[in-house]
């Protein structure tokens, strides 16, 4: 399974606040350093102004149109960390072709005299946007991962308190904090992670069945960290109440839920003595 972005990354908040923060800073690294040398190209300092906040406009446009394509294209797939990247990509290249194109239509003095071609001026102007917006890029990434985060840690708070005046069933949310599937701690087996998803597994009458959330499996161990469920290892999480022994088998620790149609869960080096505290075993 490929790892995907998480779907607020793409939501409208966060393309209203990446949109916003990006073009003021891209305005104000036009206004501060020239680049280009381009307050020579205009008459005067309001003529500048208007020519950098138009070109700005223009790539906001192009980038509010991209993401809203994004979340469509969401809609129907996840978006992988590969297809993100070619989706901005993209978009610099598209920027940069217009910014080209103008200087090239707008300024034809400033390209004769330094012998510039489109490819050559292209190139240098792609690597600039590059650099230029891998600072509004980073840190507003940052900012939503935060506020996303701690969005969550809150839901997680509250669900928790729950869960200790009322344990009587484990309530697994995604990421975005939404209640998708509430068990009885003692049906619930184990939880076996893979990229951004949590698949649990657990008793459904007399057969075991399982449910796939968005996930991962730091928020879930986290979130049940007091309530049983322990992590032996990177992709699994178990219930000790469930688990009947603990053997080893060929130099790995492995916990054994006594039933022949259930696998046996292996314990990691970084998890074992942790495993073995939470168990009891002296």
């Amino acid at each position: 399974m490929k790892a995907h972005i998480p779907s607020y990354m793409h939501s409208k908040g966060s393309i209203g606040l990446l949109i916003v923060a990006t073009a003021v800073f891209i305005e104000m690294f036009i206004l501060i350093f020239s680049p280009f040398q381009s307050r020579d190209w205009v008459n005067n300092d309001w003529q500048y102004l208007g020519w950098s906040a138009a070109m700005v406009s223009i790539a906001a446009l192009i980038m509010l149109l991209s993401r809203n394509l994004m979340r469509m294209y969401s809609k129907k797939y996840d978006v992988s960390y590969g297809v993100f990247a070619a989706w901005i990509i993209v978009e610099i290249l598209v920027i940069a072709t217009i910014y080209c194109l103008t200087l090239i239509l707008g300024f034809p003095e400033f390209t004769e005299e330094r012998d510039l071609t489109f490819m050559h001026l292209f190139k240098e102007v792609s690597v600039g946007i590059v650099f230029i917006l891998a600072i509004p890029y980073t840190i507003i990434f940052m900012a939503i991962e935060l506020r996303e985060k701690n969005i969550l840690l809150s839901k997680m708070q509250g669900s928790i308190a729950v869960q200790q005046s009322m344990p009587m069933m484990f309530n697994f949310y995604d990421e975005k904090g939404e209640l998708r599937l509430a068990v009885k701690p003692d049906k619930v087996y184990y939880l076996e992670g893979a990229d951004n998803y949590v698949e649990i597994h657990y008793q459904n009458g007399q057969k075991m069945d399982k449910q796939m959330v968005r996930n991962t499996m730091k928020n879930v161990a986290w979130m049940f960290r007091e309530q049983g469920l322990i992590r032996c290892s990177k992709s699994y999480i178990v219930n000790i109440a469930k688990v009947q022994m603990i053997r080893k088998v060929d130099n790995e620790v492995v916990l054994d839920f006594g039933d022949p149609q259930l696998p046996t869960i292996p314990v990691s080096k970084a998890y074992t003595n942790d495993v073995i505290d939470r168990m009891g075993v002296k």
